[in-house]
């Protein structure tokens, strides 16, 4: 939990947001003077007798003496009358409420505060302020709190300028009017406060929001120096709302918050931009938002804390350039579902994109993608999620790329192509499942692909990838790709099966691991189906494995298959080619002798090269590993 950074508050040691304000310590108005008793000379002689003996009128100026022994000056500029609202009795030593009536759009209101004795602390409080009729131009009260209800006519706009709201009791801004001239608040920190103001826009800055509500027909700008709400205390929840836009359509142009946004934001148009050092789970829902950014804060402990964003995002909507959210920077991790809706979202940049929760999915909705960059990982192996990328179709493709430094654990489900999806750390353990109505461009990892990989299409439609590039060791138990795979490298295929209509070039590369080679051998089966070859054309066209890279397991084309050529043929395993070969070549020594040992067949001719010899088997021959 922040502190606040001037001498005015100290450490929040509650545990419940209501009762924040009393943990706080506030050397201001609410400190006793200690030298002796106050002495203060009476500014009128006497009330008119039609009045209570509470209510002090007033032209001009007034100056009475507050509750906490400060000298308090009330002054009314431009025209215009004002009564002072004392409890009881008392016409001094005392917080009064005010009600002022200006007489035109010049007229202004301060209250200004002065330390007659030095334990004061300069800071005056009062429990209301009522503004009769309408065309006040100001409020400059900077170290007045106010406590209670501010009732104002903001039709022809104007700047209202207060300390703190709400430390005592509930506090209302009730803002009427019906105008495009923006009214600016310039607040303290405000507390268990309304503010309403649904007719007007509003330009805000604040130190502090807890547990406070706004309204406003739209915000030109929101900016809060420090916390707005904390996640520490749920009922400090912040809720924002916009009634309407301006003339360009936008509902907020900027909110700024210096450390954490802690609240639900509702509004119709668009949001320009989104800065916060952090937020936490809470809503937000605009027409478009141009930029979200999560930048990290320094805490009252002297410590950095990263820019995490965990809010659920919902944009209705889309800019004139089809673009529903610009852009996403998270310092830290983002773990909030993103929906876009059919609007485009052009880059997404963050720490790690999952859910930190066990077997969660994050959604990621959108008509299509830019970029995805990532620095850790994206989905979470620790908590078995998935991050889910449901993309429409927009301007030809539906993802451009996506890039994570560590592992992707993730599904893509679009209408339109992926362009790029990539893991570049060398040890990461991968698991994807792409359905598209479209293609893949590539997908690469320097690590493992392990998990799980599949790619389809919806309807049983055929989709083909262009590279598939595995540094370390491909687990094929759940590898599938319904259509073709123009190329699929790996540094060693470790197991299961892989699945494909059909593969243009299938190779092993090998790898080095602390120093130590490992050889690329082919230890899956291989089941190309050839849905999708056109008559005459390879079902495989090219196998190569690496140096010393032995076949393990069996493989099944059905078709036709260009070059093959694998180490050594181990175990009782079968390469069965349903149609014609080019050149199947093995380091094996091979015989038409049946063993037990591994066994090739070809039904469509074609020529071996065994270390024994070559040979030209018929359709029904067999050659066996000697």
């Amino acid at each position: 939990m922040l502190q606040q950074t001037s001498s005015r508050w100290q450490a929040i040691t509650t545990v419940n947001v209501l009762d924040m304000r009393s943990a706080r310590v506030a050397p201001r108005a609410r400190a006793q003077g200690s030298g002796g008793e106050f002495s203060h000379a009476p500014l009128i002689e006497s009330l008119e007798t039609r009045l209570l003996l509470s209510d002090v009128p007033f032209v001009g100026k007034y100056v009475y003496t507050n509750s906490s022994g400060c000298t308090v000056t009330v002054s009314l500029t431009g025209g215009g009358s004002g009564v002072l609202h004392f409890p009881g009795y008392a016409t001094n030593n005392a917080d009064p409420s005010i009600t002022v009536t200006p007489s035109g759009s010049k007229s202004s209101l301060s209250i200004s505060v002065k330390a007659s004795r030095g334990s004061c602390g300069g800071w005056a409080q009062i429990t209301g302020l009522t503004v009769v009729g309408h065309g006040l131009k100001s409020i400059n009260a900077p170290r007045v709190d106010l406590d209670g209800v501010l009732s104002m006519d903001c039709s022809n706009g104007a700047t209202i300028t207060l300390g703190d709201l709400g430390w005592d009791r509930s506090t209302t801004l009730s803002l009427s009017g019906t105008s495009s001239a923006v009214t600016t608040l310039k607040l303290g920190f405000v507390w268990d406060t309304t503010i309403s103001a649904s007719g007007i826009p509003l330009a805000i800055t604040s130190e502090e929001w807890y547990h406070v509500s706004a309204t406003a027909s739209y915000f030109t700008k929101i900016g809060i120096k420090h916390y707005m709400g904390d996640s520490d205390y749920s009922s400090s929840r912040v809720y924002l709302t916009a009634t309407s836009s301006n003339a360009k359509g936008v509902s907020i142009g900027s909110l700024t918050v210096g450390s954490e946004l802690f609240g639900n934001i509702t509004v119709p148009g668009r949001i320009n931009s989104i800065s916060v050092g952090a937020a936490n789970s809470g809503t937000i829902t605009a027409g478009s938002i141009g930029t979200i950014t999560a930048k990290g804060y320094k805490g009252d402990d002297g410590k950095k804390y990263t820019g995490y964003w965990y809010p659920n995002v919902t944009v209705t909507g889309s800019d004139a350039k089809g673009v529903g959210i610009g852009s996403i920077k998270v310092a830290g991790s983002l773990r909030g579902n993103i929906q876009a809706g059919g609007g485009r979202i052009n880059s997404i940049s963050a720490n790690g994109i999952y859910t930190g929760t066990s077997s969660g999915i994050l959604t990621i909705k959108a008509g299509s993608i830019g970029t995805v960059s990532v620095v850790g990982h994206i989905g979470s192996h620790d908590y078995d999620s998935l991050v889910k990328f449901d993309i429409g179709n927009r301007n030809g493709f539906s993802i451009g790329s996506v890039k994570a430094s560590d592992y992707i654990y993730g599904i893509f489900e679009t209408t339109g192509r992926i362009n790029s999806i990539t893991s570049l750390n060398s040890s990461s353990v991968n698991g994807i499942l792409i359905e598209t109505d479209s293609t893949v461009g590539t997908v690469s990892t320097k690590g493992d692909l392990v998990a799980f990989f599949t790619v389809r299409g919806y309807d049983s439609k055929l989709v083909s990838i262009g590279k598939i590039t595995v540094g370390r060791d491909l687990d094929a138990d759940t590898f599938s790709v319904n259509g073709r795979v123009g190329t699929l490298t790996a540094g060693r295929v470790s197991s299961g099966t892989i699945h494909a209509g059909s593969i243009g070039t299938l190779k092993t590369t090998g790898y080095k691991v602390s120093g130590l080679t490992v050889n690329g051998h082919m230890q899956a089966s291989i089941v190309l189906s050839g849905s999708g070859v056109g008559s005459g054309k390879n079902t495989l066209d090219k196998l190569t494995l690496s140096s010393g890279g032995r076949l393990t397991r069996s493989m099944t084309i059905h078709g036709n298959a260009g070059t093959i050529s694998v180490g050594e043929m181990v175990g009782s395993i079968v390469v069965d080619i349903q149609g014609r070969v080019s050149l199947f070549k093995t380091t094996s020594e091979l015989s038409g002798v049946p063993t037990s040992n591994a066994r090739l067949q070809i039904s469509g001719g074609g020529t071996v090269k065994a270390k024994n010899g070559t040979f030209k088997p018929g359709s029904s021959d067999r050659l066996y590993v000697m």
